[in-house]
């Protein structure tokens, strides 16, 4: 069975509080569980960052129904590729809410000191990716 990631990113219509960022957590971690999809969702500031991972059709099918999710706008898809194995094979859904302060205070992230949301991902995909592997590495060790 072929196996694709996808990253995107959107924007939550409201600030999301601690509870509400907990029940969509646990409820991404049980439907991605019966999908065998694993992941990584980022928040920060109203901006939702998330890969997913699996099968192919799991993928299309989870990433269709967080389309029409009511609770956020502006979804768009950043990177998709054919992938050999997993990269958050672990985790059902891992997830960082993303303090101001780590992003200042990572060398690593420089580019995103100002980051707005959206426009330096765009910009540059690829560093959507990175700083979802970025938050993996330091919260699995």
């Amino acid at each position: 069975m072929s196996l694709i990631s996808v990253v995107y990113i959107s924007t939550a219509n409201s600030d999301f509080s601690d509870g509400q960022l907990k029940g969509l957590l646990e409820t991404a971690r049980h439907n991605n569980a019966a999908l065998d999809l694993t992941g990584m969702l980022l928040y920060h500031d109203r901006t939702f960052i998330q890969v997913l991972e699996g099968p192919e059709e799991h993928v299309a099918k989870m990433y269709e129904k967080i389309g029409a999710d009511p609770r956020h706008h502006g979804i768009v898809q950043l990177l998709r590729r054919d992938i050999g194995a997993r990269e958050f094979d672990t985790w059902a859904m891992g997830f960082e809410s993303i303090s101001r302060t780590q992003l200042e205070s990572s060398p690593d992230w420089v580019g995103l000191r100002g980051w707005d949301g959206s426009g330096s991902f765009l910009a540059e995909p690829g560093m959507a990716h990175r700083l979802l592997v970025h938050f993996h590495a330091r919260l699995a060790a």
